[in-house]
């Protein structure tokens, strides 16, 4: 009997050895997976700010990378030259002797201002001398005086007009000299018609164009066409009112046209 209780009891003391192991076991296993646990949330805790911080690190790389001022910038074209400006001289081709003219510089197609006119440079002569800068016309002209005091002589002359660097030149033509003189008797008859004839020359050239104006005694005409006497240059007046009184007169011929002006004058007598 007492065997049997002896048994009994360490049989009870076993269970309770059991127990005490299966605690401690469990409070093990407890203990491991709550440091697993914990390990676990750190890792993924960390990951997050660690993927942050080395985006944040990259960004800033991956920006510079891109922003137009990393890229490399076109070379500098270098700057075009200012276009010069187009100049242009516009007045008369010919001058007939005894008479001016007036050339105006066009600046790109326009009338220069009164500063652009300032600077203009005119040189060169055409039977007058140039009066400098602009004296008669719009600004940025030049004049000749009407008497030719310069160069009386006929030919080709050459004028030339600077702006800023750039210069442009027309040619001229100066007529010659213009004459005109009576041809014909210088005595007509009281009482009866008359005509007036004159030779208009310019050097060597027979004039043909224009006019001729003639006055006697108080009578003036004018011949707008040469006459048809085979003779160049020849202009005959229509006719005239007969001159009842007899005496001396002067007969006055003058001649203005492309060629010029010309007059002259011839005593004639009434008989």
């Amino acid at each position: 009997m007492l065997n049997v209780f002896s048994s009994f009891y360490e049989l009870i003391e076993a269970k309770r050895m059991i127990k005490k192991v299966v605690v401690i076991i469990a409070l093990v296993m407890i203990a491991s997976l709550s440091a697993a646990g914990c390990l676990f949330s750190t890792t993924n805790t960390a990951s997050p700010s660690v993927s942050n911080s080395a985006a944040s690190t990259s960004s800033p790389s991956a920006s510079v990378s891109g922003s137009p001022s990393a890229s490399p910038s076109p070379s500098a074209s270098p700057s075009p030259s200012p276009t010069p400006n187009a100049l242009s001289i516009s007045g008369p081709s010919t001058i007939a002797d005894g008479q001016g003219g007036t050339w105006t510089l066009y600046i790109n197609g326009q009338l220069p201002t009164v500063q652009q006119a300032a600077q203009i440079v005119w040189s060169g002569t055409i039977g007058g001398e140039i009066n400098p800068p602009y004296p008669v016309g719009p600004p940025g002209s030049m004049t000749t005086d009407a008497n030719g005091a310069a160069n009386t002589s006929p030919g080709t002359y050459t004028i030339t007009a600077a702006y800023e660097g750039v210069s442009t030149s027309v040619t001229i033509t100066r007529l010659a000299q213009v004459t005109i003189s009576f041809n014909g008797a210088n005595e007509i008859s009281h009482g009866a018609v008359f005509e007036l004839s004159a030779i208009v020359m310019q050097g060597n050239t027979p004039v043909t164009t224009g006019t001729v104006t003639f006055s006697l005694a108080g009578q003036t005409y004018t011949a707008t066409q040469t006459d048809s006497s085979g003779m160049a240059g020849r202009w005959t007046s229509p006719q005239f009112s007969p001159i009842t009184q007899v005496g001396p007169y002067t007969a006055t011929a003058s001649y203005t046209g492309p060629a010029g002006t010309a007059s002259t004058t011839l005593l004639m007598t009434v008989t």
